[in-house]
């Protein structure tokens, strides 16, 4: 026999009527797969009679800190986790539905004792109708045909794991995720805190921990998600979103050095000769050894992981030249994190060693083809945008206002890497 497999699953009242047609999708499962439901029972709900009669259902009660009258579904899936036996513990939602192979692929892509966490393709259906949608190819996806139940789906690929896909929840692993027991206790589990977000935030904590070769991609469409006015993504759309931003600021930093470290790339801190992170080298205009920025950089093509550049691309003279070197030395999917003045305050023009001067607006001349053509031939690369936004800090006299740009260098090979296609 193979390791227990637990099945976790939260139910609200809105859900608890699609239960029979998930616990079917449990009972059909094929081969001999040993499984247990455990189902984390919110806000009072009553369990149908058959949770009760079949010895492979559990259900705990939630009676932990409520907010308007629901858990944070954090807190709920810590619960439900926490309460499992199985060596291997796997969400499904109360209204979505696992395909018949779905366990026997969960168990045999866990045979394998690096994997730590693995996770499936998918495809959405309509609640009552079996029309399917999916998600558009200009923001990097791939699909295919899936029959089931005598429907035709649309199943989408998931993407290779990687910081660049897991940035945010819209590329990141989607259902069927599936944690080892061990490694999902050593990652302090679902953050209790998050009222949503919670499955991004614990998968950036993941990958961070273990890396790509802890994470396995079942290319097996493992899971079927049903849409209809209820899904917690749509009622709690707003904060979804103002979650997985905070979860990108947490984690992207090391996200982005695990994957670094494990390709072999180097990690350089432009102007590191003060503040330098631990594991990265210097190249300074002052260091020891001295590198002069405004020229070649110390490095071949794809050779770099990321490049910090805090406080420094204003302090050399051509911006282009800098983008350019910036983009030639950084391997496909590299990292650029640049923090700068911001000409919209007196920070950009105080110090008289500023050479360029930056904005907002000035990174879509590296992003956007359309801004591009007007400093191409001279401009060479090819970025992607990943995150820009303003903030400021104290400096003398008062605030300073900065601009904060996370930048992917696009090079051949990367048509899968998810991000918006700009022209």
């Amino acid at each position: 026999m193979g390791a227990l497999i637990s099945i976790i699953t939260p139910v609200g009242p809105a859900h608890v009527r699609f239960l029979e047609e998930a616990r079917a999708s449990l009972v059909n499962q094929q081969g001999d797969s040993r499984w247990e439901w455990i189902l984390v029972a919110n806000g009072g709900v009553e369990l149908p009679e058959w949770a009760g009669a079949d010895p492979r259902v559990r259900w705990s009660v939630y009676e932990g800190p409520m907010k308007e009258g629901r858990a944070s579904i954090g807190a709920l899936k810590r619960q439900g986790f926490e309460d499992a036996c199985g060596e291997l513990l796997v969400e499904l939602d109360a209204d979505d539905l696992l395909t018949p192979n779905a366990l026997t692929e969960i168990a045999r892509a866990f045979d394998d004792p690096q994997v730590q966490f693995a996770y499936s393709n998918s495809a959405q259906f309509e609640d009552g109708t079996w029309a399917t949608s999916g998600y558009s190819e200009r923001y990097g996806w791939a699909s295919r045909p899936f029959i089931t139940q005598g429907h035709r789906l649309t199943e989408m690929v998931a993407f290779a794991p990687t910081p660049q896909a897991m940035r945010l929840i819209y590329w990141a692993p989607n259902h069927v995720r599936v944690w080892r027991a061990g490694a999902y206790q050593a990652l302090g589990g679902h953050d209790a805190a998050l009222w949503v977000a919670d499955d991004h935030d614990l998968v950036c904590r993941t990958y961070a921990a273990y890396g790509a070769r802890g994470m396995r991609h079942i290319d097996q469409c493992l899971y079927l998600y049903r849409t209809h006015p209820g899904n917690s993504c749509r009622v709690w759309n707003g904060e979804v979103q103002v979650g997985t931003a905070s979860n990108y600021k947490r984690h992207i930093r090391a996200m982005a050095e695990r994957w670094a470290q494990d390709q072999g790339l180097r990690m350089v801190d432009l102007g590191g000769r003060f503040g330098k992170p631990e594991g990265y080298e210097s190249w300074d205009l002052h260091g020891t050894p001295s590198v002069d920025l405004n020229g070649p950089w110390p490095a071949t093509a794809g050779e770099v992981g990321i490049l910090r550049a805090v406080d420094i691309v204003e302090h050399l003279a051509d911006p282009v030249h800098t983008m350019n070197e910036a983009w030639r030395v950084l391997a496909p999917g590299g990292w650029l994190f640049v923090e700068v003045p911001s000409t919209e305050g007196r920070g950009a023009w105080q110090d008289p060693t500023h050479k360029s001067f930056w904005n907002l607006n000035s990174f879509f001349y590296y992003t956007h083809e359309s801004k591009a053509q007007y400093i191409r031939p001279g401009y060479e690369g090819h970025f992607q945008l990943a995150w820009l936004e303003p903030y400021e800090i104290e400096w003398e006299g008062g605030p300073v206002p900065y601009v904060r740009a996370h930048l992917i260098a696009v090079k051949p090979g990367m048509e899968r890497t998810p991000g918006e296609r700009t022209s």
